[in-house]
């Protein structure tokens, strides 16, 4: 697994366990953590996997500007997604985690936007390093 995945992961296990009970306190920013995380979770899973089953796939997506569209997409989502999670969860969740005795989703979802924007820097590094194989070839 990469680190991309494996980043992915941590952010929808934490996010649909600790998040789904305080959903509608986190209003907006839950449904679109979620889907960005799910996205390109599934993203990276599918080149993840066409890598593993083909060489030429590397060589050949890894050349075209896909991954580096890809890439930067992912890195732009992650990043609106987290910091909106982050205020949030800031705003909503820390008044909340201060009164109610053993409220454990303040510190999740703390850790899920901090997640989230590094795995928005490693979607970013991923991007600049496919631009520059991007550009070597052409």
């Amino acid at each position: 697994m990469t680190s991309l995945q494996i980043l992915g992961g941590i952010c929808l296990g934490l996010t649909i366990t600790y998040g789904t009970p305080v959903w509608l306190l986190l209003g907006p920013a839950y449904g679109l953590f979620l889907t960005t995380a799910s996205a390109t979770f599934f993203g990276a899973a599918v080149t993840f996997l066409s890598y593993l089953l083909s060489s030429h796939t590397f060589r050949a997506i890894r050349t075209t500007v896909l991954e580096t569209v890809q890439n930067t997409v992912a890195f732009i989502l992650y990043t609106g997604a987290s910091i909106f999670l982050l205020i949030r969860t800031s705003f909503i969740l820390w008044p909340m985690y201060l009164v109610t005795p053993y409220f454990q989703a303040y510190p999740a979802m703390m850790a899920v936007a901090v997640f989230g924007l590094v795995a928005a820097l490693v979607h970013a590094i991923d991007a600049v390093c496919a631009h520059r194989a991007f550009k070597q070839r052409g």
